[in-house]
């Protein structure tokens, strides 16, 4: 077994927004393909510093991270990013640091998708091979009270 790396599309949030309300044109929301390593024991979302100026994100906050190597770091994090992967997207943050993107457990959550480590791919999750769908477990069925 080996790495899983996989090529998927980033798009600023914002951009998507200001689009749809009209404020710029589609030729302009900011977008690109990057090729990231599968990685289920990161949190969130990596991506390098040029691709975050590339897709003119803005950085929200500072938090502090635990690298792979141990090591304590403050990185930024950025306003909200699409990924796409296949025909699935989610919308996540983004943590900026090194020169590797990492796609970690909140995207691929939210994509809706495993790790075949054999094969070193992602597939759908095998309950939701149509679309991506969300388990929202701990919350009661609403009942409507007349």
């Amino acid at each position: 077994m080996g790495l899983t790396y996989v090529d998927i599309t980033l798009t600023n949030g914002f951009d998507q927004e200001k689009f749809a309300e009209g404020y710029i044109q589609e030729h302009e929301i900011r977008s690109t393909t990057i090729r990231a390593l599968v990685d289920s024991g990161a949190v969130m979302l990596v991506i390098p510093s040029k691709v975050c100026v590339e897709l003119g994100l803005t950085i929200k906050t500072f938090r502090e991270a635990v690298m792979a190597n141990g090591q304590r770091e403050e990185v930024p994090i950025t306003s909200a990013v699409e990924v796409q992967w296949s025909n699935r997207t989610t919308l996540v943050q983004a943590a900026v640091t090194g020169e590797e993107a990492l796609l970690g457990a909140i995207a691929l959550e939210g994509l809706d998708v495993i790790v075949d480590p054999v094969k070193q791919m992602l597939v759908p999750h095998p309950d939701s091979k149509g679309a991506p769908h969300l388990v929202l477990k701990g919350i009661p069925q609403m009942r409507r009270i007349d």
